[in-house]
């Protein structure tokens, strides 16, 4: 098996619960078809398999709830100029996850949004990466003039670790604003019904118990933005985890509902939901994920599953 950056970096990548891509060695293009944008669907193990003892550069595909940052500022290029003129604006990025194969300030910075979200484009010199556009070169890759890609940690040094996305910094609110202002709900369909969403969760394992992916998408975040968007960020990744072939989403979505529940029905007398108001507010929007999410077969096993044996 040849030792590329895939074969030695793609398990790490799958057990931090992202979802790899395979490139061409040394290259940053093409990916195999079918595996990013938005029709794309997550890799089998059998072709993450496949993908190892072929060997090449690895990246990969951001989920709907993290955007990178691309900021390309070596050569003659404005990228400074266009983030200098967007943080006099929307105010100064914070510290966060880089992953690039040039120095600081170049690089992708790594921010948690709002699930769902499409981007417009930014400016001169800097590009977003996100669910439905572009993926990302990540560690060890190597680009082609022959540099190695590294992580930065948040204080800026260089870093063996992956991050995990509960390690991202969140985006400013006044940054989604204003690129995501042309963005609507990412898939318009309609509500699943309720014997639709039990026969998707049927064909998905839902029953079982967790795998370790599907437990650490389930963790319910604490504060920051309103318990509704929370609510929807969660419920859309652990659809997109089920969808990947991941068990347990049912165990999953009732941890997820407990603690909404707990929350906006002990606030004060004004933001308080009685439970049966935020129990149908669960309903909907798992029904809503697994309409947009749509009825593709998820694979047989799922790559926790794989990844235990990659690693025995």
């Amino acid at each position: 098996m040849a030792l590329s950056p895939f074969t030695i970096a793609a398990p790490d990548y799958i057990g931090a619960g992202w979802t790899v891509v395979v490139l061409p060695q040394r290259r940053k293009a093409p990916p195999p078809t079918g595996t990013t944008g938005r029709l794309a669907s997550a890799p089998t193990p059998e072709t993450v398999a496949r993908w190892r003892r072929n060997g090449g550069n690895i990246a990969v595909r951001l989920p709907s709830t993290v955007v990178g940052v691309d900021v390309d500022a070596y050569g003659d290029k404005v990228a400074l100029d266009t983030l200098s003129h967007l943080e006099s604006k929307f105010g100064t990025l914070p510290p966060t996850w880089v992953s690039s194969a040039r120095s600081i300030p170049s690089g992708i910075r790594w921010f948690r949004v709002p699930a769902g979200l499409e981007w417009s484009d930014v400016g001169p010199g800097i590009e977003l990466v996100w669910w439905g556009h572009r993926y990302a070169v990540v560690p060890p890759s190597l680009h082609p003039e022959g540099m190695a890609y590294q992580w930065r940690d948040p204080s800026g040094a260089s870093v063996q670790l992956l991050p995990e996305e509960h390690d991202l910094a969140e985006l400013p609110t006044a940054w989604v604003t204003a690129l995501s202002s042309e963005a609507r709900p990412a898939w318009s369909a309609a509500p699943a019904s309720h014997a639709e969403v039990q026969s998707w969760m049927e064909a998905r394992r839902a029953s079982l118990s967790p795998c370790p992916e599907m437990g650490r998408r389930a963790l319910w975040p604490h504060g920051g933005e309103s318990a509704h968007t929370r609510l929807n960020s969660v419920v859309a990744r652990l659809v997109r985890t089920a969808s990947d072939g991941h068990p347990g989403f049912a165990k999953a979505i009732e941890s997820v509902t407990e603690a909404f529940v707990a929350e906006v029905t002990t606030r004060g007398r004004s933001g308080r939901r009685a439970p049966h108001e935020a129990l149908l507010e669960v309903q909907r929007s798992v029904a809503g994920a697994v309409a947009r999410m749509g009825q593709e077969p998820p694979p047989a096993r799922c790559l926790c599953e794989w990844l235990e044996g990659a690693q025995s």
